[in-house]
């Protein structure tokens, strides 16, 4: 008879494998109705209609108990479908769905990394605000502090860039 891996369960449920030996256990005990297959001293679920609907009931009720920290639900601000076109809110609802976070895609611009949502409504706002106190800061800092080729090539060196 057909029956599942207790590592095939545990990824078709979203559950532990500690989970899923806890089901054989109930099931061994006449706790739970699961219909199991004997492989030598180990026992597996078979892979029937009944035990799926089975299966389907036991990992519902153990999704009650789960940290509400690591499986909330979420739904974006009305605002946020005018903000971002379709494709960025595909790609967003992609990452979140595969990788579990927000993706941060970015793009390689002069020797820095930066995300390609950061400038969407008020983030232009903050980069103009932030260059301007750059440009007026009499301290080194990323923009000030750098050289031109051009003053550089004076000085007789040649640039040397440590990425």
């Amino acid at each position: 008879m057909l029956h599942f891996k207790n590592r095939e369960l545990a990824e078709k449920y979203h559950v532990s494998p500690k989970t899923v030996s806890n089901w054989i256990d109930l099931a061994k005990s006449g706790k739970a109705d699961l219909m199991l297959v004997q492989k030598g001293k180990y026992s597996y679920v078979a892979d029937t209609q009944e035990n799926d609907t089975v299966l389907k009931l036991l990992a519902a009720k153990g999704k009650k108990y789960r940290n509400t920290a690591y499986f909330k639900e979420v739904s974006p601000r009305p605002g946020f479908y005018d903000i971002y076109s379709d494709r960025q809110i595909l790609d967003i609802i992609t990452n979140l769905s595969v990788h579990g976070e927000v993706p941060l895609p970015s793009v390689r611009l002069a020797c820095k990394r930066v995300n390609q949502y950061n400038y969407l409504q008020d983030g232009a706002k903050h980069w103009e605000d932030r260059m301007a106190r750059f440009e007026s800061e009499s301290v080194t800092n990323s923009l000030a502090g750098t050289s031109t080729v051009a003053s550089v090539k004076s000085r007789g060196r040649l640039p040397t860039l440590a990425l």
